[in-house]
């Protein structure tokens, strides 16, 4: 029995000698990878804290491109209000220049009636007047007229234009309506030498050879 105790002892002995040596052989892989462990810690702070700097200076950058923004829109909207206001001015000015030279033209053209008023139009009902026509032939009344016609008009003109002093520039406008509606008349009373014509004379002609003396006649017998 008692050498079994010591067998027992011995194997005790020797079980407690290996685990001291495991706890050894433990403590010094645990003391070897300590060093590791801590690095890799260390490593892995400094990275975060290099993160958190980073993004800090990048929060940074975009408050500050918003203030700019902000100071951008409130300048864009201060110019925009501003230049409302001046385009307001000029709008107000534009319509009081515009009222200003509508009232001066008025009141020129109302001097310019006064000084020289046109003769006024007739009424649409027809005049009968007494026509007395100097020509060969009956058919050719609008011919004669039409070849006055193309001198009258630039003659009319430049006096108008040129000789007003000389001549009452109504006067000329009164001859130029006058043979307007002598064209008028002229139309109507040819276009009744037509078969099948409705037109209707406005006024009294008399027509007059040249070749047989009736003009001559006429016109030497007194009024």
């Amino acid at each position: 029995m008692q050498s079994i105790s010591k067998q027992q002892r011995r194997a005790q002995e020797g079980l407690a000698t290996q685990i001291e040596v495991k706890s050894q052989q433990l403590l010094a892989a645990s003391s070897r990878g300590m060093p590791t462990l801590l690095d890799s810690h260390h490593r892995q702070d400094r990275s975060m804290q290099q993160d958190l700097i980073t993004i800090s200076k990048t929060q940074s950058r975009i408050l500050e491109r918003q203030h700019q923004a902000l100071r951008f829109a409130k300048r864009a909207q201060r110019q925009t209000q501003d230049l409302s206001t001046c385009v307001q001015g000029v709008s107000q000015m534009s319509v009081g220049n515009h009222a200003r030279t509508r009232d001066l033209l008025t009141g020129l053209a109302t001097q310019i009636e006064q000084r020289l008023p046109l003769p006024s139009m007739p009424s649409s009902a027809a005049t009968v007047r007494n026509i007395k026509f100097l020509g060969e032939r009956r058919d050719m009344i609008m011919a004669y007229l039409i070849m006055v016609r193309e001198q009258l008009r630039p003659a009319i003109d430049q006096i108008i234009s040129f000789h007003n002093h000389q001549v009452d520039p109504r006067i000329a406008y009164w001859i130029d309506f006058e043979f307007q509606n002598l064209l008028g008349s002229a139309a109507q009373e040819e276009a009744i030498l037509y078969s099948r014509s409705t037109a209707t004379s406005f006024d009294h002609w008399e027509f007059y050879n040249m070749d047989n003396g009736e003009a001559k006649n006429h016109w030497a017998r007194p009024p």
